[in-house]
C-alpha cells in the first residue's frame, strides 16, 4: 500500500475490458500499477511491484490460465478478485479451488465492483471502507432499485 492508497493489478488480456476497470478502479480512489495479460508478466509485475489486491480475469494469454496463477502466488496471500466471462458452476467451482476474495462476472459497473472492493478492504485489511471519501460519496443523490438481481 503506497501513501494509504491501495494498489492493484490487473491481469486480462482483453485491453478494452482491461482499460474499463482500470477506470473504474482510479475512480474509486485506488491506483493501478500495471496491466498484463499472461500469467509470466504477472509473477514478474508481483515480484516487482507488490499489489494489494490482483483483480484476475480466467481466461488469460500463455500456457497458464488465471485459476492456475491463482494457485501458483497463493502463498503471496494476495487477495484475488476472480473478473471473467465465465458465468457457470464449472469455472466458478474451479476458481473457489483456490483461495480468493471474490468472483465478478463481465461486464462489470463501478457499484458492483465498488461493493466487492469494499468487503475485501474490509476482511483483508481491516480498513473502515465508510470512512473513505471517495467511497463514501459514490453513491451520495443516487437511488437504487433492484433488477433481475442486480441493481440500477
Amino acid at each position: 500500500m503506497i501513501n494509504n492508497v491501495l494498489n492493484f493489478l490487473i491481469v486480462e488480456d482483453d485491453i478494452s475490458s482491461a482499460i474499463d476497470l482500470k477506470m473504474n478502479i482510479i475512480e474509486l480512489g485506488y491506483q493501478v500499477c500495471g496491466i498484463v495479460d499472461n500469467a509470466n508478466d504477472a509473477i514478474i509485475h508481483i515480484n516487482n511491484y507488490k499489489p494489494d489486491i490482483i483483480m484476475m480475469d480466467i481466461d488469460i494469454n500463455g500456457e497458464m490460465n488465471g485459476i492456475q496463477l491463482a494457485a501458483k502466488i497463493e502463498p503471496l496471500d494476495i487477495p484475488i478478485l476472480y473478473v471473467t466471462s465465465f458465468a457457470d458452476n464449472e469455472h466458478f467451482s474451479k476458481a473457489n479451488e483456490n483461495k480468493n476474495a471474490g468472483y465478478l462476472t463481465k461486464p462489470i459497473n463501478k457499484y458492483t465492483l465498488s461493493t466487492a472492493l469494499n468487503y475485501i478492504i474490509e476482511k483483508y485489511f481491516g480498513l473502515n471502507v465508510a470512512s473513505n471519501k471517495n467511497l463514501a460519496n459514490l453513491f451520495k443523490g443516487n437511488l437504487f432499485f433492484k433488477v433481475k438481481d442486480m441493481y440500477q
